[in-house]
C-alpha cells in the first residue's frame, strides 16, 4: 500500500476575542512529503518535534510557555483502504496545566467532514477545548455562543481553536467541509479535582443516528461512578427519544434544551 504523508508542522500565533479565547495554527516550520509503502499488517508513526514556539499562558500579562509544535493540517493519501490515529504522548491542554495523559482517538477520513457541528461542554467541567481544522481556502466559520459570535475565515489545513469556557454549548456552521475535535484539559486549569486530556472527534450533525449502544464501567478513580453521554438531535425528534437501562425504557424529551438560532436541542444524560 503506497502511502504520502504531506507534513504541516505548525506553532501558535494567539487571537483574542472578549472572553471567548481562540488561536490559530498558522506559522509553518516543516513542509515536507513522507512516501512510503506498507504490507498488510505494518504501521508507521510519525511524531512532531518540539519547538521555540512560546505561547501566552494567560496567568498573567508577561508569562508564556514553550510549546510543542502541531500536526494539524498534516494529509495522508493511500491507494488503498488505512486507519489513521492521531493523538499526543504525555499531553497537557493546556500546555502550561497539569495533569498529562496519553489522548489517542481514530481519525475522521475528510469523505465524512461536515459543514454543521453542535459541540457540548463536558459535565462539570468549566471548559473544554475545541479545534476545527478546513478542507478547503476561503472556510468561513461562524461560531455561535452563549457570550458572543465568532464569524472568521481560515483556509485550506489551518486550524482554528476556541475555549469554550462556562458555555454549554457552541454551534458551528461553515461554508466547506471541515472537521471537529473536542479536548478536556487538565483539572488543574479549571481549579477542580477531576478532568484529564482527552480527545474525542465530533460527528458533523448531517451524519446522525437513529440508535446507540454505551457500555459503561465502575472505576475507584470515576467521580461516583456517574457516566454521562451529550446527545444532539432536530428539536422535532425529542419526543422520541428514549434511553433503555437495565432493560427499562425511559422517554428523555423534558431533558432537552434548544440552541437557539439553530434547529437542533442537546441534554447532558446520566446513564448510571
Amino acid at each position: 500500500t503506497d502511502i504520502e504523508i504531506k507534513l504541516r508542522q505548525s506553532s501558535f500565533s494567539i487571537e483574542e476575542n472578549d472572553d471567548i479565547e481562540a488561536l490559530y495554527h498558522d506559522t509553518i516550520i516543516c513542509d515536507s512529503t513522507i512516501n512510503l509503502t506498507l504490507n498488510r499488517g505494518q504501521t508507521y508513526l510519525y511524531r512532531s518535534s518540539s519547538s521555540a514556539a512560546k505561547r501566552k499562558t494567560g496567568l498573567s500579562d508577561d508569562t508564556y510557555t514553550d510549546a510543542f509544535t502541531s500536526l494539524a493540517g498534516t494529509t495522508i493519501c493511500s491507494q488503498n483502504n488505512i486507519i489513521v490515529f492521531q493523538g499526543g504522548q504525555e499531553a497537557k491542554i493546556p500546555s502550561y496545566t497539569d495533569p498529562i495523559n496519553h489522548i489517542w482517538s481514530q481519525t475522521l477520513p475528510t469523505d465524512y467532514w461536515g459543514k454543521k457541528f453542535v459541540v457540548t461542554r463536558s459535565k462539570d467541567q468549566k471548559t473544554d477545548c475545541v479545534l476545527i481544522t478546513a478542507a478547503e481556502d476561503k472556510t468561513v466559520l461562524k461560531i455561535d455562543t452563549i457570550a458572543g459570535y465568532i464569524d472568521t475565515t481560515i483556509n485550506r489545513l489551518q486550524t482554528y481553536e476556541i475555549y469554550l469556557n462556562g458555555k454549554d454549548y457552541i454551534y458551528i456552521t461553515s461554508n466547506k467541509a471541515i472537521q471537529c475535535n473536542i479536548y478536556m484539559v487538565g483539572y488543574n486549569y479549571i481549579n477542580s479535582n477531576y478532568g484529564a486530556p482527552s480527545m474525542t472527534p465530533i460527528t458533523p450533525l448531517e451524519q446522525r443516528y437513529r440508535s446507540i449502544i454505551y457500555a459503561t464501567f465502575s472505576s475507584s478513580i470515576i467521580k461516583k461512578n456517574e457516566h454521562y453521554v451529550n446527545i444532539v438531535l432536530p428539536k422535532a425528534a425529542r419526543a422520541e427519544m428514549n434511553i433503555n437501562t437495565g432493560g427499562i425504557t425511559t422517554n428523555i424529551a423534558n431533558q432537552f434544551k434548544d440552541i437557539p438560532n439553530s434547529d437542533y436541542a442537546y441534554a447532558i444524560v446520566n446513564l448510571a
